[in-house]
């Protein structure tokens, strides 16, 4: 427990009241921020006809608003916290649940991921406050369901397999009160999130995951070694897993466990919601990095051993020889300089490896990706690129329309993907 309380001691939230002692057997707290939301009973739902688990659970609601919010947002979060309250004298034996209401949050800070923070941080003190030793916190949403199976799913990983990080796969609900043009939008985005994610994995990236806010569980003493989550505004679920992934015990479960919403929202400037919101804007059409930049990853992260064995003139040479994008990015990066710092401080190959993708992380990439797209390389729709990718995999996806080209890659990914 001292890991989790000397991580306490360490954050400068509030502290939250609980007027009760955590059942004895509670081992698994789920977080789900919430900020105008219409249905967020429904998420309770959901989780209330999942399989029962074998530990309790409790959820947290954490309703939060700005200090400059407007009064609707504000009425929208109230109204929340009534629906929610009206379900619990419905809820399973083996489920309790808390809402927070945290309002007036400093406008510099408020948003996803101070939400999110409080909520784990808030899990984090009810474990220790009740000795729970290997606690559990799930991260969901409040526009998300849930497979009936997910708190199964998560007993299996964590307690039975040992893991202390879990990446839940994820589909969006093809909800048909939602116009055309936002399930459009969102079946475009979600082909997005599958080509960049099997894109990575073809280059060699060691951490290609899906980094989505809704679908990832932490261990309580993993999330406090890790610093805990950050308090970005957006983008907060990207960060957070790409510091925490490299040094963690993790896995995927590639079958859609999650299922978020396919709404337009304002809420973040970027993330699901806003993405959506930016296609329909853009008349159903969504640009992307093209597959020929994860190519040029490829052949980077294919000489990782190469970099270990040689000289320091020899690796000079090796950058300068690959692809003008890539070469021009490592030498405004500097990243020669640091790659021999690295050399110096391992004991052998594998460490030197990890130290590496380290370093090289998924937001260094971003960086590259958004670098060489300047110039060099031409953003290209969704749909080609992800045709391209198939194709160099020996699929023809020529024919597919969007909801096939989407389940193609969906399988892939359910197969483990391709290296």
């Amino acid at each position: 427990m001292k890991i989790l309380a000397d991580y306490l001691k360490r954050q400068s939230i509030p502290e939250v009241f609980f007027e009760k002692s955590a059942d004895k057997n509670l081992r698994c707290i789920v977080v789900i921020p919430s900020i105008n939301e219409e249905n967020p009973d429904l998420t309770l739902l959901s989780l209330m006809s999942c399989v029962a688990p074998v530990f309790s659970i409790e959820v947290f609601f954490v309703f939060n608003s700005s200090e400059s919010a407007e009064f609707q947002v504000i009425q929208k979060n109230l109204e929340g916290i009534e629906k929610i309250q009206l379900i619990e004298s419905k809820l399973p034996q083996w489920m309790k649940i808390h809402t927070f209401n945290f309002s007036n949050l400093p406008k510099k800070h408020a948003g996803a991921g101070l939400a999110r923070k409080l909520g784990m941080d808030a899990a984090i003190q009810r474990f220790c406050d009740n000795s729970i030793k290997n606690g559990l916190i799930l991260c969901l949403d409040a526009d998300c369901t849930v497979n009936n199976y997910y708190f199964v799913k998560a007993y299996e990983e964590f307690v039975i397999n040992k893991q202390n990080l879990i990446i839940f796969g994820f589909t969006h609900l093809n909800d048909l009160n939602n116009p055309p043009e936002n399930l459009k939008a969102a079946a475009l985005y979600e082909v997005y999130l599958r080509y960049y994610k099997i894109a990575l994995k073809i280059s060699g990236f060691p951490y290609s995951v899906h980094t989505v806010g809704s679908c990832f569980g932490i261990e309580a003493e993993n999330y406090c070694k890790h610093g805990g989550m950050n308090k970005k505004q957006a983008g907060e679920d990207f960060y957070f897993i790409q510091k925490v992934i490299p040094n963690s015990k993790f896995v995927e479960i590639n079958s859609p466990v999650v299922f978020p919403s396919p709404r337009i929202s304002n809420r973040v400037p970027f993330g699901t919601g806003a993405e959506i919101t930016s296609i329909v804007a853009n008349g159903g059409y969504l640009n992307v990095y093209s597959l020929e930049a994860f190519l040029v990853l490829k052949e980077f992260f294919g000489f990782v051993e190469f970099y270990y064995n040689s000289t320091n003139m020899e690796i000079a040479v090796k950058f300068a020889s690959f692809h003008p994008a890539l070469s021009l990015f490592l030498e405004s990066c500097g990243f020669l300089d640091e790659l021999i710092e690295i050399k110096k401080n391992v004991s052998g190959f594998e460490s030197f490896k990890k130290r590496f993708f380290n370093v090289f992380d998924g937001f260094r990439i971003v960086k590259f990706l958004n670098f060489s797209h300047l110039e060099l390389f031409q953003k290209k729709s969704v749909e080609s690129q992800s045709k391209l990718l198939l194709a160099l995999l020996g699929i023809n996806a020529e024919q597919l329309g969007l909801q096939d080209l989407n389940s193609k890659l969906l399988e892939i990914e359910m197969n483990g993907g391709v290296i």
